[in-house]
């Protein structure tokens, strides 16, 4: 949103300058190293702008994004130690403004962390939510995925990593990684009505669409 005043000056002689400022405001919430230690929803008409590490949900603390806007800046991601849940969200870097001209960040990958999932955690759900401009979208480590109806796109590392997890993914789209799309390392994985698309612009050494390896590879 355009806000604007002027500054008026009246000289000695008589004569009024007008210095007009110009700026662009953004009506959201701002948070900082959040950290979840019991079951909580966070449902927001306002966008949230994470700074800090941004989220870490504790071990046994499971965590409700719904129908939330979540902006990430520079290193903040989502790190879970418990559980995740996303409905209808959006989660992206925090730049709204142009690299060049024709180049929005919004294309720009690696502008945020991503989401981690550490070794037994309980799992991360997301139905209906774009995740985008990550460093990695989703890393998963001896724990359950479920995506459906979701978005990973246009990330710095991987869409999708997972190892020693199950994993299911139904009308889903993990496209453009420096990596990997969908890397998957001794999972047991269910691949239903998905679109996996390689076309990361910015690197000629990019990964596979698919890799499905043993899990010691």
């Amino acid at each position: 949103q355009l806000v604007e005043d002027n500054l008026l000056f009246t000289l000695e002689s008589g004569v009024e300058q007008r210095v007009n400022l110009r700026t662009y405001s953004w009506d959201a919430q701002k948070v900082t190293n959040l950290e979840v230690t019991e079951d909580m929803t966070i449902e927001s008409s306002k966008p949230l702008v994470l700074y800090g590490d941004g989220i870490h949900i504790a071990k046994d603390a499971t965590l409700t994004l719904r129908n939330t806007q979540l902006f990430f800046h520079d290193i903040a991601g989502i790190l879970v130690d418990g559980g995740l849940v996303v409905e209808n969200c959006l989660l992206r870097g925090d730049r709204l403004d142009h690299m060049f001209d024709n180049l929005p960040y919004d294309r720009v990958s690696g502008q945020w962390l991503g989401i981690s999932l550490l070794s037994n955690a309980k799992g991360c759900w997301l139905t209906d939510t774009e995740v985008r401009n990550a460093w990695d979208g989703i890393m998963a480590d001896s724990t359950q995925v479920v995506l459906t109806n979701s978005v990973i796109h246009n990330c710095r590392g991987y869409s999708l990593y997972a190892h020693d997890s199950k994993v299911s993914l139904d009308y889903v789209q993990l496209s453009n990684a420096e990596k990997d799309c969908l890397s998957l390392h001794g999972c047991e994985a269910v691949v239903n009505q998905c679109t996996l698309a390689q076309f990361y612009p910015l690197s000629a050494n990019r990964g596979a669409a698919l890799r499905f390896m043993p899990s010691d590879t």
